[in-house]
């Protein structure tokens, strides 16, 4: 007969600190197999901090990589399980996308450019807020107009980092859409801001400085010295 588990261990506390030193992912994955009484907390661990947004997409449907577009949805709209997917995407509290890195299969990271509006119509049908609930930093590098708004669907009001990298093909006219876009859907309460455009011109310096205004409580901002306004700095 197995021995059984120390009390000690199943405190969630004390088995957040244990899962939190555990070198690799997987050991915490493995962990939430062990009794109903990690899995929570291993799960938390799993799903905290996401490299890519790719295990979010995979929740939603299984994918396929188009050379002309990128990665899709196979079966066009997502249906997954919207009780499932939210109990995996309610743990995630940063994730990071850049669609010059390798995924699955030696394939860059780029999404199709309707994969977006996808994922929101998804989740305005099951009348859903957002994808990630209790999303707290993004870091978002694309290098490519298209791509610039496919952030969308990943923004929520719990939001307090973010951390923008455009390309050298990113043209100041996909740049300007996003800040424009931005300033109305992103939180007021809205902490870290590093912002970092593949070029720089009066326009873009005017917008941006929109865009700032909009947030109460910045504490951190990182952009182009010459993208910021005497009025905001």
């Amino acid at each position: 007969m197995p021995d059984a588990i120390p009390p000690a261990l199943c405190i969630s506390e004390i088995l957040n600190e244990v899962f939190y030193l555990l070198p690799k992912r997987a050991d915490a994955a493995a962990a939430a197999t062990v009794c109903r009484t990690w899995t929570s907390v291993a799960l938390n661990i799993v799903w905290q901090d996401l490299p890519s947004v790719f295990p979010l997409l995979e929740l939603l449907g299984p994918l396929t990589y188009v050379d002309t577009r990128g990665w899709d949805f196979e079966h066009g709209i997502p249906d997954a399980n919207f009780a499932r997917l939210t109990a995996y995407t309610s743990r995630v509290r940063s994730v990071r996308y850049n669609d010059q890195e390798r995924w699955t299969g030696g394939y860059r990271q780029r999404i199709s450019t309707d994969v977006s509006a996808k994922i929101l119509y998804y989740i305005a049908s099951h009348h859903g807020l957002c994808l990630l609930p209790s999303v707290r930093s993004i870091e978002w590098a694309v290098a490519k107009d298209e791509a610039v708004l496919q952030i969308l669907p990943f923004l929520c009001p719990t939001l307090v980092s973010l951390d923008l990298k455009l390309g050298c093909e990113v043209s100041g006219r996909a740049t300007l859409a996003m800040l424009r876009t931005l300033s109305s859907v992103l939180p007021k309460e809205l902490k870290n801001f590093r912002f970092f455009p593949s070029m720089e011109n009066e326009t873009i310096d005017t917008e941006l400085t929109s865009t700032l205004n909009q947030f109460d409580s910045l504490s951190i901002l990182q952009a182009p010295y010459s993208a910021l306004s005497a009025d905001t700095l």
